[in-house]
């Protein structure tokens, strides 16, 4: 049977009420059209009703059925049209009357029966029927049932004259009465339970859509958030202008909206300059924090009159507080042309590169430990020559080292290779064949970690 769509504000008692309406109407036009072809049946048949009594009770029996049917359907749809979001006492006087209509009547057709067949047919199948069809609370129940029964048994009582039939007629009624009362409480919880369930789920979906919102909402901040993040760690980038003169080329790539890698370079005077690249362990937010405490740091020193050990280990010295479980790695290199030597020291950083115009290889080891753990550690300085058109390879460890079991990184041996091929070209169509041999292993453009690539030509 088709139900009307409930209001999920309403409450159980409401939506019930409203659904018997809808079966209401259902059951009150079949029962209608029912009582018609029977009313034309007695009328045909009319010449029985001197002989039998009981066929004249029948149509008087059809005519009220026909009667109070009709006056309930018409105020069920008048209820249905003008407050079918209000259900109120006549909502529930209807449905009530209906049931007491149904099994009343079942109780007089049985007893006007007894001058016919002396059958309780009727009775039996009305109170079934509006057990399975309407539901009805504990009160009503008692209402409907128990008012059919007492109806019952006086007609029995007062019209059937037989002992053992009217025995078998109190036994079989009071059984089907019970059973109907029975099954119609059984319904009515079954209903009521349904109702909770369907609200309970209503109310964690409502709840869960309330948390999605919520989350989507936060999670609109934090890219909003990382978005400004990522704009002023690009604002803090230095200058490339910085190194005027020199032909170097620049890539960097987060694994995040903000990059845990750190990279400076500066002039000192026409003849010298610096290069520095920080890699902070991990990457996303706790790196890029880590990595503004570096730059702060960085831009407090005074760079031209330090050595490059005394560099990294102010660095290091500003990271111990914080840095309980997150350290960082880091290459400083300080260049002089003039000269043609450059002073680095290397924190537990992936070596620099310097592949002269020979083809000679000379990497920049490390010369001490990870900043931030050691307050006290020393970081040795190392002086290396160079040829003029040598050419200086500093990144972090994303090129030259595979992550979390993916084969997305070049190994040294790729590295020096690709920087030989590309020898007589400049350093940016060389920092394009670096990428590009990169994303063909990694299979995408995106890698597993922060990669910070600086190439210059050193004359």
């Amino acid at each position: 049977m088709i139900e009307p769509q409930i209001d999920s504000d309403f409450n159980s008692d409401s939506e019930i009420t409203l659904v018997n309406l809808g079966r209401i109407l259902i059951l009150g036009s079949v029962l209608m059209l029912i009582h018609l072809v029977l009313i034309a049946v007695d009328i045909l048949g009319k010449s029985l009703w001197v002989e039998k009594p009981g066929y004249l009770y029948l149509f008087y029996l059809h005519l009220l059925m026909i009667l109070g049917m009709g006056s309930l359907l018409l105020t069920g749809l008048f209820l249905r049209k003008s407050s079918s979001k209000r259900i109120g006492i006549l909502h529930r006087a209807v449905c009530l009357s209906t049931g007491i209509l149904v099994t009343v009547w079942g109780a007089l057709v049985s007893t006007a029966d007894q001058f016919i067949h002396g059958e309780i047919t009727v009775f039996l199948l009305t109170g079934l029927g509006i057990a399975v069809s309407i539901y009805y609370s504990l009160s009503e129940s008692v209402a409907v049932f128990g008012l059919a029964a007492v109806v019952f048994l006086a007609g029995m009582f007062g019209f059937v004259q037989n002992p053992d039939k009217l025995q078998g007629h109190i036994i079989n009624g009071s059984a089907l009465t019970l059973i109907s009362f029975t099954l119609s409480r059984l319904l009515y919880r079954a209903r009521k339970r349904d109702i909770a369930n369907r609200v309970t789920i209503e109310n964690q979906k409502n709840e869960l859509t309330q948390h999605m919102h919520e989350i989507q909402e936060q999670q609109k901040r934090i890219e909003m958030e990382l978005s400004i993040a990522a704009q002023v760690q690009e604002f803090m980038e230095p200058d490339p202008d910085a190194l005027g003169g020199l032909d170097f080329a620049l890539y960097t790539k987060p694994s995040s909206e903000v990059s845990g890698d750190l990279h400076d370079f500066g002039r000192f005077n026409e003849n010298e300059f610096f290069f520095l690249i920080a890699d902070m362990a991990g990457h996303g937010v706790p790196a890029a924090l880590l990595g503004a405490i570096t730059r702060n740091s960085l831009g407090r020193l005074d760079l031209s009159s330090m050595g490059s050990g005394e560099v990294l280990l102010s660095l290091s010295q500003s990271l111990a507080p914080v840095s309980k479980y997150l350290f960082a790695t880091a290459i400083y290199a300080r260049i002089n042309q003039k000269n043609r030597t450059i002073i680095y020291s290397n924190g537990a950083h992936v070596p620099g590169i310097l592949l002269s115009p020979s083809g000679q290889v000379t990497l920049m080891e490390p010369t001490g430990s990870l900043l931030g753990l050691d307050e006290s550690r020393v970081f040795d300085e190392i002086q290396i020559s160079f040829e003029p058109g040598t050419r200086l390879a500093l990144y972090t460890d994303c090129l030259v080292e595979s992550h979390r079991g993916e084969s997305s990184s070049l190994d040294m041996e790729g590295v020096v290779e690709i920087l030989r091929a590309s020898m007589n070209r400049p350093p940016r169509e060389a920092m394009d064949d670096i990428v590009n041999r990169l994303i063909g292993i990694a299979g995408k453009k995106d890698f597993p970690d922060d990669l910070t690539i600086i190439l210059a030509d050193l004359k």
